[in-house]
């Protein structure tokens, strides 16, 4: 009998991949197509990935030996010419291509009945792309009855089917299939103050997104989710669930004598090396994405401290960034980690008062500095400066840190959030500058300096993060 994998968490065991790995298209259709004989309509205009899609279910729903792929468009060696991993999905004999073969398409579901039932197939799988490609070979009439026959056919021969449509508009055989999707290119807008759209060239991305329009008798969770197709594999995007922060216990050594690592290998690679040395690094964060992008902070906070820098923590918030920085002065507090904190004494050593005048704090803050040969990594969110001190004077206080660092061997990382008004300033003078987005529930994160695209930002097995850019 063919097994369906619907047991995430044996399949992710089974394949090595750890806890945290993820299924590649969502969740709700391995449930949908537990049952048998089930309809599915995948609908989106061109390139939006529909075979790729379809070939991904066949991958991850079935079995190699029970997979038929009916092609009305690509012949076996373009298809795989261009997804080598099909091999090990779909048998060559059961690659059908209706174009090349000349079938004639009211003879297809024959041709599959036989594959299906004489070779006593055990809930095979059929993708038939593109079924508008039946559609120019036959009457119209006869296009209508097709589609009943089709839906007909899968509830005789317990069959899933999976039907390829170049539209996304509603049509007669919505009405007829068990289930829709719908494959989508869209626009990813920047946020201007409270939250507004502004629909500026700078902050407009190109994302991805399927909707699940319909799928009988299985619960739909979520409706919209974000995906990839990079690397010629679909990839959807769960939202974003974070979990405690832990102190990472090995260091990513600084990869040049002028940048400084992250802590995470994905993100340097998207910053070119590293951070450069001496410079200032902008973290916008826009809203719905709340605290989940810590996440990133911790690993450069964990990185900075393995590797022997001097660490200055302000303002970045939170419960869960609270108890991490707990965890860090318990584990390092010999090292030079100082955290600047409104409270009335320094009741702890690596505790820098201040009582309501930032000020203060800031002179301490170069003192320590000149006392100290390491390194510097500053991590200030900005929010809190605007609120103590104002718009003016956060402004100038982040010119004089820039001043401060140029030439030096520190780094300075800002995080600001929507709807400061400092950040249409200060974001001109940032040598990077990253948007941290909610998709659908999912962590987006994308470059305005450099010019990125839209990654996804995930944790895998060990708390680390991955980067999946959305292409």
């Amino acid at each position: 009998m063919l097994s369906f994998n619907l047991d995430s968490n044996t399949r992710q065991k089974e394949s090595g991949e750890g806890e945290n790995a993820k299924n590649r298209v969502p969740s709700e259709l391995y449930q949908f197509f537990s049952g048998v004989g089930k309809t599915l309509l995948v609908k989106g205009n061109p390139g939006v990935g529909k075979t790729i899609f379809s070939l991904t279910l066949l991958k991850e729903i079935g079995e190699r030996e029970n997979g038929i792929y009916v092609s009305t468009r690509v012949d076996v060696e373009g298809l795989y010419n261009q997804f080598p991993w099909l091999k090990e999905v779909i048998l060559e004999h059961n690659i059908i291509d209706a174009a090349q073969d000349s079938i004639p398409a009211r003879d297809i579901l024959e041709l599959l009945y036989k594959k299906v039932v004489d070779i006593d197939m055990d809930y095979p799988m059929v993708v038939i792309d593109s079924l508008l490609c039946l559609d120019a070979l036959i009457s119209a009439d006869e296009y209508k009855k097709l589609e009943h026959e089709i839906a007909s056919f899968a509830r005789r021969s317990a069959a899933h089917i999976v039907l390829v449509v170049e539209y996304a508009e509603i049509k007669s055989l919505d009405y007829l299939v068990d289930g829709i999707v719908t494959l989508k290119n869209v626009r990813i807008h920047g946020e201007a103050h409270f939250g507004d759209v502004w629909r500026g060239g700078l902050e407009t991305k190109d994302s991805r997104e399927i909707v699940i329009d319909k799928l009988r008798g299985t619960p739909i969770k979520q409706k919209n989710y974000a995906y990839s197709l990079y690397q010629g594999r679909f990839q959807y995007f769960e939202p974003f669930l974070p979990k405690p922060l832990e102190l990472a216990q090995t260091a990513i050594r600084d990869p040049t004598d002028f940048l400084i690592s992250s802590g995470n290998k994905e993100f340097d690679t998207i910053l070119n090396g590293g951070f450069n040395k001496g410079s200032f690094n902008l973290f916008e964060v826009e809203h719905g994405v709340d605290q989940r992008y810590v996440h990133l902070i911790a690993s450069i906070i964990s990185n900075a401290v393995l590797e022997d820098k001097g660490l200055i923590l302000f303002g970045i918030g939170g419960k869960d960034i609270a108890n991490f920085q707990k965890k860090l002065l318990e584990a390092h507090s010999s090292k030079d980690v100082w955290i600047i904190k409104k409270c009335d004494s320094d009741t702890d050593d690596n505790v820098i008062p201040f009582t309501g005048n930032l000020y203060e704090a800031i002179e301490k803050i170069h003192e320590l500095r000149k006392q100290s040969k390491k390194e510097f990594v500053y991590i200030l969110g900005l929010d809190l400066f605007e609120y103590y001190m104002g718009q003016k004077d956060t402004i100038k206080l982040v010119e004089e840190f820039i001043e401060g660092i140029l030439g030096s061997n520190d780094v300075f990382v800002g995080i600001v959030k929507r709807p400061q008004q400092i950040i249409d300033v200060i974001s001109h003078i940032a040598d990077t500058h990253f948007v941290f987005k909610d998709i659908n529930g999912s962590l987006g994160m994308y470059g305005m300096r450099p010019k990125t695209v839209i990654y996804n930002i995930a944790l895998k097995a060990g708390d680390e993060l991955i980067f999946t850019p959305i292409v």
